[in-house]
């Protein structure tokens, strides 16, 4: 009976595809002279909780980790010559009911508490775009692995992420 159920588990997890604890996605699209980035993570992974900050601790984790999403410059590494600046970063926090007396219909609505940010990059080298070195790791460790879907005139990419391999090579 015990293997019926690990493989039970097993179906829920692929049912959940698009939620692992542990993995986290990121979109990168250039186009012209433009860069956008998009990361999403289950909170889980930035905070090690997933549930609305119920401590002081846990409040302190959740500010600091929408601070530390929004410094793209320690996120990202890029390439110098790329002449890349960062003309826009927008973070969207769960629990934004922390704040907003509103929220609770909108919580229960939100099955699972996600962190995504987007990263709006003028480059006036976009040519010299021949890497990205993603830090994600060194700031969040319980990120195991970013799933990256790259869009560029060179096509459509896909990379696998993790604390070893960190470069998004173009």
């Amino acid at each position: 009976h015990e293997h019926e159920h690990e493989h039970e588990q097993d179906h829920e997890t692929e049912y959940h595809e698009s939620h692992v604890h542990g993995t986290s996605e990121l979109l990168l699209a250039i186009e012209g002279h433009q860069m956008e980035i998009h990361f999403q993570s289950p909170a889980v992974n930035l905070l090690g909780f997933e549930h609305k900050p119920q401590s002081p601790t846990q409040q302190q984790r959740f500010s600091s980790a929408v601070k530390t999403l929004a410094q793209a410059d320690s996120l990202f590494g890029l390439p110098a010559g790329a002449e890349c600046e960062l003309e826009k970063a927008d973070v969207q926090a769960p629990f934004e009911d922390v704040h907003d007396d509103h929220g609770h219909e909108k919580q229960a609505e939100q099955e699972h508490a996600d962190f995504s940010a987007h990263y709006h990059y003028h480059c006036k080298h976009t040519s010299k775009l021949t890497g990205l070195n993603v830090n994600m790791f060194e700031h969040f460790p319980l990120i195991e692995l970013i799933r990256v879907q790259a869009l560029s005139d060179k096509g459509q990419q896909s990379f696998e992420l993790h604390s070893d391999h960190r470069q998004i090579e173009m």
